[in-house]
Order: C-alpha cells, then sequence, then structure tokens
C-alpha cells in the first residue's frame, strides 16, 4: 500500500494504492476521482468530456466556459463522486452559492496521511461546517468515512448527499440494481415517464437502466426509497458495489444523462449515471411543505446537534466480473 503526490484533470490530486487498486483522490472538492485496478485502464467514475479548472481561481468570463450560473463552479471541477453538504440541489435564490455546496469545490488539505489511508480536510466558510474525509482500503474495498462537525451553539439541519456518478466506457453494458422498495417521478423526470406527477410510482426496473450508447437523448432523475444498504453496478468485465448504513441515507437519487444536455459545457457529449446516497429525495433549494421533512414514510432532513460531528460511512468494492 502506498500514497502519492499526482494530479488529475490538471488539479493536484494524490493516489491511494491498495489491494491491486489505485483510488484517485482529488483535493479540489475531495472527491474520489477514480478507482481502477492497477495496470487497467477501465476507470468507473464519470470524467466529463471537457477540462477541468479550479473554481475557485476562475472570474466571471472563467465560469461562463462552464455555462455561467450556480453550476458552473460545480461542473469546472466535478468528476466521479463527491460530496453535496450544507445543500443538495442550487442555492437558496439570492445566496450567490454554488449547486449542491461548497463541499464539492472548495480546496481540501491533507490532515492526516499513512500508507493505507487519507484523510482530507476542510472548513466550509459559507456553511460554518468542518468536514472530513477519510479514505481507508479496508482489504479489497475503498472506504469513505466523512465526518461533518457544527460547533454552533443550536441544532444545524442540512442536506447530505454522497453524489457517485459513474460514466464512460463502464456503462455501455451497465445493469443496475440496488435494494429499494419502491421508486418514484421527480418534478424532472424526463422523456421516460412524460406526465408523471411528482410521486408517482415508476417501473424500478426501467427506472434504473442506463440507456444503450446508440440510444436517442434523453434524461431524467428519479428518486428511489431505500430499503437496504447496497446498489451495485454490473458491466460484461466489472462490477463495482456500494454499501452503506440505511439509517444515513434514506433516499437514493438516481440521475441519468445521455447526450441530452447540449448547452455549454455539456454540448450534447456526456453519458453519465448518478447512484446519489442522500438524505433528502431530490436536488432542490426549497422543498414544498408536504415533503419538507418526512415523505414516503421516509425523513428528508438531517440535523447535528450543538458543537457535535457526526461520521457517515460507504465503501466502494471494484471487481472483476
Amino acid at each position: 500500500m502506498s500514497v502519492r503526490e499526482t494530479t488529475w484533470r490538471g488539479l493536484p490530486a494524490l493516489a491511494l494504492q491498495g489491494g491491486g487498486r489505485t483510488a484517485i483522490l482529488g483535493l479540489v472538492g475531495g472527491q474520489l476521482a477514480s478507482l481502477c485496478f492497477d495496470g487497467e485502464e477501465i476507470n468507473p467514475l464519470w470524467q466529463p468530456t471537457w477540462p477541468a479548472a479550479d473554481p475557485t481561481t476562475l472570474d466571471r468570463h472563467g465560469l461562463e466556459v462552464y455555462g455561467g450560473g450556480p453550476d458552473a463552479p460545480l461542473l469546472a471541477a466535478a468528476c466521479g463522486s463527491f460530496l453535496c453538504c450544507d445543500h443538495f440541489g442550487p442555492p437558496a435564490p439570492g445566496s450567490g452559492g454554488s449547486t449542491h455546496g461548497e463541499a464539492a469545490i472548495t480546496h481540501y488539505v491533507v490532515s492526516a496521511l499513512d500508507e493505507a489511508t487519507v484523510v482530507l480536510s476542510a472548513r466550509l466558510d459559507r456553511a460554518a461546517l468542518e468536514v472530513h474525509r477519510r479514505f481507508t482500503w479496508v482489504g479489497e474495498a475503498l472506504e469513505l468515512a466523512t465526518t461533518v462537525r457544527h460547533q454552533g451553539s443550536s441544532p444545524r439541519v442540512l442536506d447530505w448527499c454522497e453524489h457517485t456518478t459513474l460514466g464512460g466506457a463502464f456503462l455501455d453494458t451497465a445493469a443496475f440494481t440496488a435494494a429499494v422498495d419502491r421508486v418514484v417521478a421527480s418534478p424532472w423526470s424526463g422523456s421516460r415517464f412524460p406526465g408523471q406527477a411528482c410521486g408517482a410510482d415508476l417501473d424500478p426496473t426501467t427506472a434504473l437502466a442506463m440507456p444503450g450508447p446508440a440510444a436517442q437523448p434523453w434524461g431524467d432523475l428519479v428518486a428511489a426509497r431505500v430499503a437496504g444498504g447496497w446498489w451495485k453496478v454490473c458491466s460484461q468485465s466489472h462490477r463495482l458495489t456500494c454499501t452503506f448504513d440505511p439509517e444515513d441515507w434514506p433516499w437514493l437519487t438516481v440521475w441519468t444523462e445521455h447526450r441530452s444536455r447540449t448547452n455549454s459545457p455539456w454540448q450534447g457529449r456526456e453519458r453519465a449515471r448518478g447512484m446519489e446516497l442522500s438524505t433528502k429525495p431530490f436536488p432542490e433549494a426549497e422543498p414544498p411543505p408536504e415533503r419538507r421533512r418526512h415523505w414516503l414514510g421516509r425523513p428528508v432532513e438531517t440535523a447535528i446537534p450543538p458543537d457535535t460531528a457526526i461520521t457517515r460511512r460507504l465503501r466502494f468494492q471494484w471487481e472483476h466480473a
């Protein structure tokens, strides 16, 4: 096992090697950028076709390359699996924040390091939170343990999503399964589910299916109610399994992009699937009253007590099929 400095998509990163696999950890956004077998190129995690940039260094004109608006800082650097903390979705109107919050775009520093473990830490200034992301090899699995600390004097309600996005050739033959007991339409359910009201039940097999490379462009977003602690993706050659505590994330938000977004920087080229473990079903700035605290028998918010830290864990197992 070993750790070395590297770059990924032109940004600073660390390579954490163990169990015959290498994980790339991005220091901008604290992301799991890549997970590969040593000596192989196939990576299940999404790598955008556009060049990356440090969002903290971009001026208005630089952000326009990534479409401008609140999505632009996120799109400048995001890939793979990243943290949405404080909020999951667009910022509150007029707040000046970025989509999915600061955790995905801020700079992280290495706060602990050994041959099998890296801890990346950051202070979220706008959210007034501390974040520590601990990556460690546990046998052949990569464990990601995220700790969020709130130092205020009253409970802090926040969104928490582990936004894992898959892409590349791995998706071409991928079949998705998950321990969910209900899949429902969102306000943005897309062309596969025309006319379905938010919360309408959908066929899970259809909702989890990824279109083939030659399919017509489309995109959608649905929510799955978590019933157990795993989701899995199998291709002809590889398998990725994510395991977690279902009490931590009662929702799995399933986002599919198949060349439907034609604006900058998407340009109709991207194929991506988000398997987003979340404390709420949809990435909304402000959920409507009917799904503000509980919905369909599940909570939709989480709170951190005063001067307290909470840790949540998931594991990724990357295997040959």
